[in-house]
């Protein structure tokens, strides 16, 4: 297949990367985030590169010989073709995205997965791949904690056993013993579309989102009661930036009281977003440990002052997409889904 190449002002961007976080499934690597869109079953993630000297050193394995000379050079695009480390790296990034956002539901009968396959088959990708990733002493502790996965499993046979084989053997290559009990590390959910900024300066945005609104926390004719939060945080003149945008409610001609300005929380952080332009808008400087900040920090909440809290959220889109993997497995199609959701289809 034919993969474009964008070149930006933080360095490039290989393919056209999701815009859906929640179903975006991520990995680190060296000198470049690595993005698969699993709405759309692509095979080949798009890559977001923000150090192509350093990319070009793997990404061959990946995306087949073509991708040295993009990285390397100028062309707009090159011709990509799966490479032999692509199906433990999707493997990975799949493992990630489950254990962060998997919609266990009993009304949608959409079963929990079983947290040590998850760490199995997680850590015996992840083992494949130690040679380019941003963080390979991370390894180890997947490790561990898949070692003590296996002897929860026990006995296990077929796939399992084998996945149970492939890490004992990668973890005593290391030196590596299951010595107290370990859970995986905390994955945070990757709840942001990365993007980078364009050749002209333009401030660069690290991570975007959208958050729903709760109308019962707006004042009336205030917000457009379709729309969505919009959030960035993005870097401009060597300072971290939190950027909150709201469209604003149709305005009849005839109604001379202007909304007053909407108060915004995100992971913590208070800001004012005034009326501006048709949209309620505001920006604030922020740590750069934001950008660090866990899933569940990661929360927007927008209200009218003096109106009452809540929070409403969608969970449909996610559910979509587990069926559809439940559906693979199923199927048959067991290289398009991990072992944990083929067990949790089993048991549907």
């Amino acid at each position: 297949m034919t993969m474009p190449v964008a070149r930006t002002a933080e360095g490039l961007v290989l393919g056209e990367p999701p815009d859906r976080p929640e179903l975006t499934a991520l990995l680190e690597a060296d000198g470049a985030t690595l993005v698969w869109d699993l709405a759309a079953g692509d095979a080949l993630p798009a890559a977001i590169v923000w150090d192509p000297r350093r990319a070009v050193a793997w990404a061959w394995q990946v995306y087949g010989p073509g991708a040295t000379e993009a990285l390397a050079g100028t062309a707009s695009s090159f011709a990509a073709a799966p490479g032999p480390v692509l199906p433990a790296a999707r493997t990975a990034a799949r493992c990630a995205w489950a254990r962060a956002w998997w919609p266990a539901s009993h009304l949608a009968a959409v079963p929990a997965l079983d947290p040590r396959l998850l760490d199995l088959e997680e850590a015996a990708a992840l083992a494949e791949l130690e040679h380019l990733l941003d963080d390979a002493e991370g390894v180890d502790d997947r490790l561990r904690a898949a070692l003590h996965a296996a002897e929860a499993i026990g006995d296990a046979t077929g796939n399992a056993h084998a996945l149970v084989a492939r890490v004992r053997e990668a973890a005593e290559d290391r030196g590596i013993r299951a010595e107290r009990a370990v859970t995986a590390p905390a994955v945070r959910r990757n709840d942001v579309a990365l993007a980078a900024g364009d050749a002209t300066g333009t401030p660069s945005a690290v991570a975007v989102g959208t958050a729903p609104l709760d109308l019962s926390r707006l004042a009336p004719g205030t917000a457009d009661a379709a729309a969505e939060a919009h959030w960035s945080i993005h870097r401009d003149a060597g300072q971290t930036v939190l950027e909150v945008t709201v469209a604003r409610a149709p305005r009849h001609p005839d109604d001379g009281v202007e909304p007053a300005p909407l108060e915004a929380v995100f992971a913590g952080v208070p800001l004012r977003l005034a009326l501006e332009d048709g949209r309620f808008a505001g920006r604030i400087d922020v740590p750069a440990r934001l950008l660090l900040s866990r899933p569940q920090e990661r929360v927007l909440s927008i209200a009218s002052p003096e109106y009452g809290d809540g929070w409403r959220a969608d969970a449909d889109t996610l559910l979509t997409l587990a069926r559809a993997s439940l559906a693979l497995a199923r199927g048959g199609e067991r290289d398009a889904v991990t072992l944990a959701e083929t067990e949790a289809a089993m048991r549907s």
